[in-house]
């Protein structure tokens, strides 16, 4: 997958789509591109699913009212794994979930008790979608969506990835908790070797995380 770009808006549309989006709250669109053909996602979504499930049990407490259940051609029924969401069995089964892996890593972070998202797809091009989130800080809500597509396309690729899910989100909670950007205070507080710190803080860096000279630099 490929993320396309970010926009903030309010998107007066979502209205009608989305009954659970507050009035007063922000929203960012992402717009996603799939680059692989059809069967690949749909042969890998099982597993995705799983791994997705292991790493955010939590997700499993998502409410999902959109689309239609039905499991079309799957060699085993996905409800047994207690997934929430709701599956159509096509390509945007995926970027559904990566709509549900940016609303919980955001609600860890930003400490929120419930968002609401939506995934819609493009008649032209077929392999183009947006993801709508509701957030209270656009940039966390960016930096989130970053790092569930990356996350997923990782899972997808069978890329054994130099970094853990827990460490990254570890110190992005730190950092939004107590606005603390020292590395070796963030050492230290995280009990980690200033490598490993150094390495978290550089991947925060490449996923858009909020830190404060990426903002001076825009």
């Amino acid at each position: 997958m490929k993320l396309v770009k970010i926009l903030e808006g309010n998107f007066e549309e979502l209205k009608k789509l989305n009954t659970n989006f507050k009035a007063d709250t922000q929203r960012i669109r992402v717009t996603i591109d799939t680059i692989h053909e059809k069967p690949y996602y749909i042969n890998k979504f099982p597993d995705l699913l799983f791994k997705t499930l292991q790493m955010f049990p939590n997700i499993r407490h998502h409410h999902c009212h959109q689309g239609e259940q039905v499991y079309s051609n799957r060699d085993f029924d996905i409800r047994q794994l207690g997934a929430p969401i709701q599956i159509v069995g096509d390509v945007i089964d995926t970027v559904h979930l990566v709509e549900h892996i940016s609303l919980e890593i955001q609600c860890q972070l930003d400490e929120l008790d419930e968002c609401s998202g939506l995934t819609c797809n493009y008649w032209e091009p077929e392999n183009r979608f947006d993801v709508f989130i509701e957030c209270r800080n656009p940039e966390i809500a960016t930096f989130s969506c970053h790092l569930a597509v990356l996350l997923s396309t990782d899972i997808l690729e069978g890329i054994e990835s130099d970094w853990q899910v827990d460490d990254i989100i570890d110190i992005a909670k730190i950092i939004t908790k107590t606005n603390e950007y020292s590395l070796h205070t963030l050492a230290k507080m995280l009990k980690w070797p200033k490598k490993k710190t150094l390495q978290n803080m550089k991947l925060l860096e490449q996923l858009y995380f909020p830190l404060p000279w990426l903002r001076s630099a825009a």
